[in-house]
């Protein structure tokens, strides 16, 4: 009888300590959460050969945030999107068109420093992500750029109301040229499968959100932004022994917007 109470005694403090912990991780945790909508281009060029695509996409963003103290935080973003564009090429004179579909994948972690000056609102945080860029070209080739990178940016957010914000966000990123981390995939009918291990990558992003305050929990934001991304050229390809090629440097930008709901438990 005695172990049967020291066992619901144990049950019940298990239950008031996890409950507490539940309300304080909660307490601490916001979420925005969107739809997203950005312009796509991409072009590359080398003696033999130049190219050009454009496509818009649509997806969702996620963004949750988790304050550790009144100086630290942690946030993450995922982004999925899906769209379609046209490829533009030449090669040895001859031009070439079509349409095709695309999809886009980022994902990245954001531990950073969060300082309150009266209307002001500073972050400063490091940046881990990985993004993954398909075109799906079926009249000639598939593509895929897969990278790794890390970076570090600022925001400053200003408080115009207790019911407005106004903010404006920069970063910066670097894909190191690391065979198993950065690499472009090119998938030929007739060849297969041939990776390119990309020099390295570069990218800044400038990000300028709005956000009206709902209730105590509860707002509605926009955000426009624009990145740009610059890959140097790839390591030589030896498909067979006498033939080789490489993938020329390469510059994609988007343009977009977010607008979403942000909620904090």
């Amino acid at each position: 009888m005695k172990a049967i109470k020291v066992f619901v005694v144990f049950i019940i403090v298990s239950f008031i300590l996890t409950s507490t912990s539940y309300a304080v991780v909660l307490n601490n945790l916001s979420i925005d959460s969107g739809f997203e909508f950005f312009h796509f281009s991409f072009s590359n060029y080398s003696p033999s050969n130049s190219q050009r695509e454009t496509a818009d996409f649509y997806g969702i963003f996620l963004k949750p945030q988790y304050k550790i103290s009144e100086l630290f935080y942690i946030s993450g973003i995922f982004s999925f999107a899906y769209g379609h564009g046209e490829f533009t090429g030449s090669s040895s004179n001859t031009l070439s068109s079509f349409h095709h579909n695309d999809s886009y994948i980022l994902i990245e972690l954001h531990p950073g420093l969060k300082e309150i000056y009266k209307r002001f609102v500073f972050k400063e945080y490091l940046i881990g992500g990985w993004h993954e860029l398909n075109m799906y070209k079926k009249a000639s080739y598939d593509e895929y750029l897969h990278s790794f990178y890390y970076g570090l940016g600022t925001e400053v957010n200003y408080h115009i109301s207790n019911k407005l914000t106004l903010g404006f966000d920069v970063s910066t990123r670097i894909a190191p040229h690391i065979n198993s981390l950065n690499h472009m995939d090119e998938d030929y009918p007739a060849i297969g499968l041939v990776k390119y291990h990309m020099g390295t990558g570069y990218n800044y992003k400038i990000n300028a959100p709005i956000r009206y305050i709902l209730s105590k929990n509860t707002s509605i934001y926009l955000s426009i932004n624009y990145s740009r991304w610059h890959y140097n050229s790839s390591d030589t390809v030896y498909i067979n022994p006498t033939m080789a090629t490489y993938e020329p440097s390469y510059n994609y930008h988007t343009l977009g917007a977010i607008i979403g709901i942000g909620y904090k438990f």
